[in-house]
Formats: structure tokens, sequence, C-alpha cells
């Protein structure tokens, strides 16, 4: 007769030459693997790592937010020098054309005039990239606050074919207000003539 062994793992009987228990799949001749328990300390640990990574990670995007906002005051500030200078400019080209009109010169009032519509041109070229910069740096904050606030849990709303139990729902008055008894005029007490005083004889002496 074959000889039995028993299972360190879980008790049960097993065959001499077993290498694996039927019952629990352990391996036999082996003591079980004990897994360590994981400590206060371990615990802690792993809490103060995520609670570090998360203030990294927030730190990184605060950085991103101020780095944003400096780059476009500092590419606002530059093109606001250039503008500057060109209004410089066309002040200039301004009095050369009063000048020229002044002078009847035609061909220097047309340049003066041309000088003037080219730097008009340019600085609304300017004006118009400091406002894609701004809406630009404001896209960026914005996507950047939306990563930094927390999330909230929101509630699935409610099936709608479903009446929400919440809602208490308001009776119809009875009957319709079209169905009802149409109303009556108003009764008009008749004018009735005001009774006349019969004179009275005057009591003699």
């Amino acid at each position: 007769m074959t000889g039995t062994e028993t299972c360190p793992s879980c008790g049960s009987a097993t065959p001499e030459r077993a290498r694996f228990c039927p019952e629990c799949g352990n391996r036999l001749g082996a003591a079980p693997e004990v897994q360590p328990a994981e400590s206060n300390l371990d615990r802690l640990t792993r809490s103060i790592e995520l609670r570090l990574a998360g203030l990294a990670t927030r730190a990184t995007l605060l950085a991103r937010s101020v780095g944003a906002r400096e780059s476009a005051r500092a590419r606002t500030a530059s093109l606001r020098a250039r503008q500057a200078r060109l209004r410089l400019e066309r002040d200039a080209a301004l009095h050369e054309l009063g000048a020229a009109v002044y002078a009847g010169d035609t061909a220097e009032t047309d340049s003066a005039r041309a000088r003037v519509v080219a730097l008009d041109a340019a600085i609304t070229t300017l004006e118009d990239e400091m406002n894609a910069v701004l809406a630009q740096a404001e896209a960026q904050v914005a996507q950047i606050d939306a990563e930094l606030r927390p999330t909230v849990a929101v509630t699935r709303p409610a099936d709608p074919e479903q009446p929400d139990p919440a809602v208490v729902p308001v009776e119809e008055p009875w009957p319709p207000p079209d169905e009802a008894d149409p109303p009556e005029p108003a009764v008009i007490p008749e004018p009735s003539p005001q009774p006349t005083p019969e004179p009275y004889p005057s009591a003699g002496p």
C-alpha cells in the first residue's frame, strides 16, 4: 500500500511521492510561503511617497502656469515697444505728408501717404499679434488651473424615463379651467324711486 503524507499548508492527506498537494496546490517538501504583513511604517512610507508625488505634480503645474504668464508678459512688452516705435515713425510720416501737401509736391505727397498706410498696417498687425499671445496664455493658464482643481464626484443624472422621487407631482385643478361652468354676470340691483317725504301741517298758535 502506498504511503501518504500530510500537506503542511492545508493538512490534507497526499500521496507519498506527490510533488504538489491535490487539494490546495502547494508544493510539498517545502515550507509554505508566507507573505509578510504590511507594517504601519510601510503604509506610512507609501502614503508619504504618494503625497510627495502629488505635491511634485502640483509644483510642476504651478511652474508651468507662472512660466506661461511670464512668457506672455515678455512677448507682449516686446510687441508694445515695436508698436511704440512704429507710432513715432507714423507721426513723422504724417508731418512729412502735411509738408508735401502744403508745398504742392504730388510725388512726395503720394510717397508720404503710402508710408502712412504701410505703418498703419504694421501697427494693426502688431495689435493682432498681441491679442493672439494673450489669448494663448489665457488658454494655457485655464488648462493648468483645471488640472490643479480637485476632482469632484458628479452624480449620474437619473433616467429621464423614470420619475424622480424627489420631485413632488403637482395636482392638476379639477375640473380644468376651460371645462368649468362659465362665469355668470354680476347681479346689479336696479335703481328704485326714492320715497318723497309727505308735508306735515305746521302746528298752530
